[in-house]
């Protein structure tokens, strides 16, 4: 077997910059990775920057981008969609590239994505109560 420490090496010289850009996305996309509380924070925060976004474009007659219609976007719905098709497989493929990342990361991913999961019912439970 190949020590996977040096995995990088295997790497073509093509291809390093395409794998450069790549953990630069993962590091972009890296948020939901990251331990409580610090995940929800910059959820938050994300969040706060694409409502601006939509209050915006609704001032300015556009159509509002999805994620950023605070009348319309649901935390937790937008963090489980984030997390299981866009962040973890993410980590998962980075995971070929860097083996710590299935004892490092991927942990820290899913323990969030039941935050994210535990959120969701709650959410469902307040609009279940307001309705009736």
């Amino acid at each position: 077997t190949t020590n996977p420490a040096k995995f990088y090496m295997n790497i073509d010289g093509r291809s390093i910059s395409s794998v450069l850009l790549f953990l630069l996305h993962a590091a972009d996309i890296s948020n939901p990775a990251k331990p409580a509380p610090v995940f929800v924070e910059w959820c938050d925060r994300c969040l706060d920057e694409f409502f601006a976004q939509g209050d915006a474009e609704k001032k300015a007659g556009m159509p509002v981008s999805p994620m950023c219609d605070r009348k319309e976007t649901v935390k937790s719905d937008s963090q489980l969609g984030f997390i299981k098709f866009i962040v973890r497989p993410s980590f998962v493929l980075m995971s070929d590239l860097m083996p710590r990342v299935v004892d490092e990361i991927l942990p820290v991913l899913e323990e969030n994505l039941r935050y994210w999961e535990d959120q969701k019912v709650k959410d469902n439970r307040e609009k279940e109560s307001e309705d009736s």
